[in-house]
């Protein structure tokens, strides 16, 4: 997986799913291909807000794509 994959779901793509829970941000959407990327982040300073460090990336299995998919259908 390309860094630049990563950074166009964190600023473009569309839709998204995002979960932030304490200090761990994950950011579900579409690369760069249309493939389904998961970017979890870690907050570096929880007094001051939206200032993260990527953690990692993954692509999602078939089972999270449709779950995602249903989510976003309502």
């Amino acid at each position: 997986m390309a860094w630049q994959d990563a950074v166009f779901v964190l600023r473009q793509s569309r839709p998204v799913v995002r979960r932030h829970i304490g200090a761990v941000l994950n950011v579900a959407g579409r690369d760069r291909q249309g493939r389904w990327l998961a970017v979890a982040l870690i907050e570096l300073d929880p007094q001051r807000d939206d200032q993260y460090t990527v953690a990692g990336a993954r692509y999602l299995d078939d089972v999270e794509v449709a779950s995602i998919e249903r989510m976003l259908k309502g």
